[in-house]
């Protein structure tokens, strides 16, 4: 699963997704049942952080420039 939940972060850093295509993929990928439990937590605590600024701002700069950290986040996270 790791590798699906990468290639996704790196399609939202090479702008091949938005942060809506972004967001859903990462739900799906979060409710699958063969994500490990730790790493169902990291999307599930990133989701949260991306649903509050999709609250706070309609800027879809803004909300693309926060997907993108938070899948660098994300990448950084699985490679330890």
């Amino acid at each position: 699963m790791n590798e699906k939940i990468t290639a996704v972060c790196t399609d939202m850093l090479n702008g091949k997704l938005n942060f809506e295509a972004f967001y859903d993929k990462l739900t799906n990928l979060s409710e699958d049942t063969r994500t490990d439990e730790d790493t169902a937590c990291l999307l599930e605590d990133v989701l949260m952080e991306l649903e509050m600024i999709s609250s706070e701002t309609k800027s879809k700069k803004t909300l693309n420039d926060t997907a993108k950290e938070c899948a660098e986040r994300i990448i950084e996270e699985l490679s330890k």
